[in-house]
């Protein structure tokens, strides 16, 4: 069994910024947390096996989230998004693994609305 993450990478496009964020004891609850919302949705598979989650319900929300970004081309995000690695089905559930991607290496990918 894998060992259980305790960080992400957070994309956050009102900050204009990409870091690496502590997550609690349920993965899931820190994400919401995180991203500041209710539902998530995987929204981009990376090569390396890592995924980016953002705000399902971005666009309906009476206040939506400042900020928008674009990742690795492939439209606008609204709001922040987490990457973490793919889920793995365990005989306990599901459960993240830390994310292969570098922060350094997120800043090519990602650019914040206005640049």
């Amino acid at each position: 069994m894998n060992k259980k993450i305790r960080h992400a990478i957070l994309i956050d496009p009102a900050q204009r910024k990409i870091t690496v964020v502590e997550l609690g004891d349920d993965d899931l609850k820190s994400a919401y947390e995180h991203i500041g919302c209710e539902m998530i949705e995987a929204a981009v598979r990376l090569r390396n096996g890592d995924t980016l989650y953002v705000d399902e319900e971005a666009l309906i929300k009476k206040d939506r989230p400042k900020g928008k970004f674009q990742f690795d081309g492939k439209g606008w995000f609204l709001g922040k998004g987490l990457i973490v690695n793919d889920v793995e089905i365990t005989g306990e559930g599901n459960e993240w693994t830390a994310p292969r991607s570098a922060v350094i290496d997120l800043f090519k990918s990602v650019v914040f609305e206005g640049e």
